[in-house]
């Protein structure tokens, strides 16, 4: 029953791209990487530009993407993904499970792996729910811990409407408790 939040057309998708690790020292400096997206290709408002700033390291805010994983920006993340992880230990064997979405089987994003000597382990269709961890088991505590701030907010808010600036720092927030401060290694 509560009234809609007025739309925002400078700020309408965001996508996330995240790694979870089975070392707990690494983990927390995984490089996790949002891709807003603004309508009409606008320039992001400088009241978002001031909230992402403040999220600090490992987020990291990629303008420009149009909010939305191509070939381009799963290869500009590998590379990232694989620079963190070479600063971290240059011996470490990076066993990468994706699923089988267009953008991670081109021929291209396949190459740029090979020269990374990133190993591939690709789930096959329809069983992400037993073999994809990140996918199913870590994003759906991501996603009910969210669910929780935002409602605790509408709660806590008069009108019962939350400011997608707000959401945003919901969703960093959890994204640090769920994802970045956790030890992984048991899931693996």
């Amino acid at each position: 029953r509560a009234p809609r939040d007025p739309d925002d057309r400078h700020h309408t998708k965001v996508t996330y791209i995240a790694a979870i690790s089975d070392s707990p020292e690494l983990q927390p400096v995984l490089p996790q990487v949002i891709l807003p997206r603004y309508t009409q290709h606008a320039l992001p408002p400088a009241g978002m530009l001031h909230t992402y700033s403040g999220f600090g390291y490992p987020f990291e805010f990629w303008h420009g993407t149009g909010g939305a994983t191509t070939p381009g920006i799963v290869q500009s993340w590998l590379t990232r993904l694989r620079s963190v992880i070479s600063s971290f230990n240059d011996r470490a064997w990076i066993i990468l499970a994706f699923d089988c979405d267009t953008n991670h089987l081109s021929v291209h994003t396949m190459a740029h792996l090979r020269r990374l000597g990133i190993i591939p382990l690709l789930v096959p269709a329809k069983l992400t729910w037993l073999l994809q961890t990140l996918d199913v088991y870590a994003f759906g505590l991501l996603k009910k811990d969210m669910r929780l701030e935002e409602l605790r907010s509408r709660e806590a808010s008069a009108t019962g409407a939350v400011a997608r600036r707000e959401r945003m720092k919901f969703a960093a927030s959890s994204i640090r408790r769920i994802i970045i401060n956790r030890d992984w290694s048991p899931a693996f």
